[in-house]
């Protein structure tokens, strides 16, 4: 994004950092769906990736509550870290019963005026 801003494309640097941002959020969807399937080590991979896309990123960009989607999830993935290090070993496979209430997952409020 310095870059872009350096060349005096202000508009440039936005759509990067947006996509950046997107990217995350989508990132933090499907570390989510591991948690759904079972998988650990995926979930806190893909957790850890989504964090890096969020820097720079105010609590709250687009409408959407980043900081308190990344508190959410972030317990969450604390919850999976407790557990016993051979689950996260890449042939640990799916289907694990792992300690989150997915019932309790973050969800995305959009509000249009933030």
């Amino acid at each position: 994004m310095g870059r872009c801003l350096e060349s005096g494309t202000a508009s440039g640097a936005w759509e990067v950092f947006t996509q950046a941002v997107f990217q995350g959020l989508i990132q933090c969807a499907v570390s989510l769906e591991h948690m759904r399937r079972g998988n650990p080590r995926g979930a806190v991979r893909v957790y850890e990736s989504a964090l890096t896309k969020f820097i720079g990123c105010p609590e709250h960009y687009l409408g959407i509550d980043h900081f308190s989607l990344r508190q959410a999830l972030g317990k969450m993935v604390a919850q999976l870290r407790t557990m016993p290090a051979e689950v996260f070993e890449p042939r640990a496979g799916r289907g694990l019963t792992l300690p989150v209430d997915l019932s309790k997952a973050p969800k995305i409020k959009h509000d249009d005026f933030d």
